[in-house]
């Protein structure tokens, strides 16, 4: 949270310029975040604080809580490999069953976000299949 305080956000800040600065930023904190990170709950502490600074209100929030950049700041988390697919998949079933009208459940629902949990989620079928795949092929 204190990090994405650090970056001065506003909320006129566009979706694709705050990826971009949020990436730009991670060049610099990524160690640190990384060195925080020692298991699942940690990664999804992470996912949970940007959840909260988007739902907080102010400039910060309503930059956060703009399509897409929820789903922005969550794919630059897993491609910078901060957060893992399992750390987001396992925050995105503790939010399925929210309220769709309450701030968590709305910015949930984005559909952007949904579009990327769905490929997260198509993303990690696909590799245990082929890892249930490769381990019949050792196995013959």
């Amino acid at each position: 949270m204190a990090l994405l305080e650090k970056m001065n956000i506003t909320k006129s800040i566009s979706p694709v310029k705050l990826a971009s600065s949020f990436k730009s930023f991670l060049l610099k904190w990524k160690w640190l975040l990384k060195k925080f990170c020692h298991s699942n709950d940690e990664e999804q502490s992470i996912i949970l604080a940007v959840e909260a600074a988007a739902i907080g209100g102010n400039g910060l929030g309503e930059a956060l809580s703009t399509e897409p950049s929820f789903r922005f700041i969550l794919q630059t988390l897993h491609d910078e490999e901060i957060v893992t697919e399992d750390a987001i998949i396992a925050w995105a079933n503790k939010r399925r069953d929210e309220n769709a009208t309450t701030p968590k459940g709305k910015l949930f629902n984005q559909r952007p976000t949904q579009d990327f949990l769905k490929w997260l989620e198509e993303n990690s079928e696909s590799e245990e299949e082929s890892d249930e795949d490769d381990t019949s092929d050792d196995e013959e």
